[in-house]
């Protein structure tokens, strides 16, 4: 329990923050993963989303983790 309040604190979360942010990310990866998909087998598809997806986390992140600095 001390390593979840811990987590929680640490990126200013409460809990049901947290637990629809996680919910939200997870379904992005799963359309990324569905978009990579399609892109293997039609590369013609989807050429830059999940790159420029991945960038856009990225910078998501590194904002997330500037604010509770």
């Amino acid at each position: 329990m001390q390593k979840i309040k811990k987590h929680l604190k640490d990126n200013n979360m409460t809990y049901f923050q947290h637990m629809f942010f996680a919910l939200w990310l997870a379904k992005i990866m799963l359309i990324l993963f569905f978009k990579s998909i399609i892109h293997a087998v039609l590369p013609c598809y989807f050429i830059t989303d999940v790159s420029d997806s991945i960038n856009e986390l990225k910078n998501l992140f590194q904002k997330m983790h500037n604010d509770s600095i």
